[in-house]
């Protein structure tokens, strides 16, 4: 419940406070309650050097630059199932990656946009939210 109710409030908030160094916040706060998940953040000269140049470019001339955030989780520590054959057994996953996008405001400027259209615009970062969430989700139920 507590990770569906962050999920409406991070949506809901306006980009004046939600923006890229608050979702990062919340992002590491999330992860440091989760045990055994690790966080990178790839930001700056980062993004554009490890090929996220659309991402980098996008955000270049904001006030809180752009960044990527990475969780990751080890998952099940049991060895995977094993077919006959010493293959995974069918069925059986690998890694599992979860992307949502997370712009906090819409980078796609006014001129672009008609003044109806443009209220909504801050929910651009929904998919993170979701994303972010489900994760917490998933790792406190042992789902991951």
């Amino acid at each position: 419940l507590r990770s569906i109710r962050l999920a409406a409030a991070l949506v809901d908030a306006p980009c004046n406070l939600l923006h890229t160094d608050a979702f990062l916040h919340y992002s590491e706060a999330v992860a440091a309650g989760l045990p055994g998940v690790t966080t990178t953040v790839i930001r700056g000269k980062q993004l554009a050097d490890q090929g996220f140049g659309g991402l980098a470019g996008v955000g270049a001339a904001a006030a809180h630059p752009p960044a990527l955030v990475v969780l990751s989780h080890p998952g099940s520590t049991a060895p995977p199932p094993v077919a006959s054959d010493g293959s995974a057994a069918a069925g059986t996953l690998g890694s599992i990656v979860w992307v949502g996008k997370g712009i906090v405001y819409d980078t796609g400027g006014l001129s672009l946009k008609t003044k109806t259209g443009m209220p909504g615009m801050k929910r651009d970062m929904g998919g993170a939210a979701a994303v972010l969430c489900a994760f917490e989700a998933a790792v406190k139920c042992g789902g991951l």
